[in-house]
Order: structure tokens, then sequence, then C-alpha cells
């Protein structure tokens, strides 16, 4: 699949950083793109952006630990733009802590978007694009899921996770015959607002953050990476710059 004019891209975390590059460069391409994110504001603006630089656009708020909200999101872009030849498993968030000491909450959220979220998007759409004859899933790791970083234990393990799923795929794939095929894309810090993810927490986990920034856990140690995150993710890649590299 060469040829990428009037294709159909759908990016997850699409309302900002690698994501909505991933939908701007799509977009420049002649593709029509639908970009989903658990954000209504953010995906506005986003979509709005979009359609201002003359991107054919369809913004679906979606929550990726839901399969149901998965499977809905394949059926508005197919009701949309008639099918879907390119998926970005996208959506991503991070959270720090020493493993024994992370809340199980925190465990089952990261994991829930970072790997869940992954595996949905693939569940829901790779038979589409079987039955198609063509596609490519794009699925989005990390550096982090290649080596392992202290402090990251549910990162970590969720984009492991990822690498693995998508090199099982490569396999699983190729053996189908089809033109369908998986990429993983695994950076290392790029200026996005991941150090940020707590903006999206569920409720159940808005009390821990808070009592990290308050600096009640671990004490001075919580603020020193939490500054030391945001300075690496603040001077890392240009999200523009991964999305070429994926294209």
């Amino acid at each position: 699949m060469h040829d990428l004019h009037d294709k159909v891209a759908v990016i997850t975390g699409g309302a900002s950083g690698i994501g909505l590059a991933l939908a701007t460069h799509a977009g420049g391409l002649g593709m029509k793109v639908v970009i989903a994110d658990i954000e209504t504001d953010a995906l506005a603006t986003a979509a709005t952006g979009l359609r201002a630089q003359g991107v054919d656009v369809l913004d679906v708020v979606a929550d990726v630990t839901s399969l149901a909200s998965i499977e809905a999101l394949r059926d508005a872009a197919v009701e949309a733009f008639g099918g879907v030849h390119v998926l970005c498993n996208n959506a991503g968030v991070g959270s720090g802590g020493r493993t024994w000491e992370t809340p199980i909450e925190m465990w089952k959220w990261v994991i829930d978007v970072d790997l869940w979220g992954v595996i949905y998007g693939v569940h829901a759409f790779v038979p589409l694009m079987l039955e198609q004859g063509e596609g490519h899933i794009v699925n989005t790791a990390s550096i982090a899921g290649l080596t392992t970083t202290p402090g990251l234990g549910p990162y970590n393990v969720a984009k492991h996770g990822v690498v693995t799923l998508s090199e099982t795929m490569y396999h699983e794939l190729a053996m189908t015959g089809k033109d369908v095929h998986v990429s993983v894309l695994c950076p290392a810090f790029v200026r996005t607002r991941i150090h940020e993810s707590d903006r999206n927490a569920p409720d159940a986990l808005t009390a821990q953050f808070e009592a990290a920034a308050e600096g009640a856990v671990d004490g001075a140690d919580a603020g020193a990476m939490r500054d030391l995150v945001k300075n690496l993710v603040e001077s890392g890649l240009d999200p523009a710059e991964v999305a070429q590299q994926v294209f």
C-alpha cells in the first residue's frame, strides 16, 4: 500500500502529541483522517485545526480502555469513509514510582490504556483490514519497550507487551498472504504531554497524584523525578519528526 491518497487513517490519542502529528502528516498526504481521544475539548480543537489545513477529518470521542468504544470508533470510521487503511494505536499514559509501592489502581490504569488499548484496536480493526485485503497497523510502544528503566514499572510492562504483540502479529499477518502489515514505534523522549497524564486519570487515582505532587510520596524524590521527566520530555524530539519517520 504505497499510494495513501484518499485512504483512511484512524489515530487514537489524536488530539495532541504524536497522535496529532500523525494526523497532520496523514492529512498532508491526502488521507481522510479519523482522530479519537478521550479529551473532548482538545479533540475538537485538533479537528478544527486540521480542517483549517484542508484535511477531511472526523473526530470521535473514544476511551481506548473500552472494547465497545473502540468498536464504535471503527464503525464510525467505516460509516463516514467506507473503510480503514491505517490504524495508529497511539493513545498512551505514563506514571512512575517504585514497583512494589505503585498502587494497583495505577497499574491497572496504565496497562489498560497502553496495552489493552492496543489489543482492543487490533481486535476491532484487523479483521476489517483482512476483509479489505489491505491495511497497516502502527502500534505505539516506546524505547521503554526495548529496555528497562527503574521507576516506570507499569509503563515498562505495558510497552514491552506492545512490542511482543506487534512482533507476534508480524509473523501471523505474513501467514495470511494479505497485504496487511504491522509496525511498532519505539521512540525515546518526544515533546508530548505524557508527563501530564494525570489530567486523564480516573477519579480513583486523583488523590494518588495529588499526594505525589505535594511531595507526600517519597518526599523530595517524587518532585525530583517529576522535574527530571518533564525536562527530558520537553527537550525531546518534535512529534512531527516522529510522524515523518512512521510514514
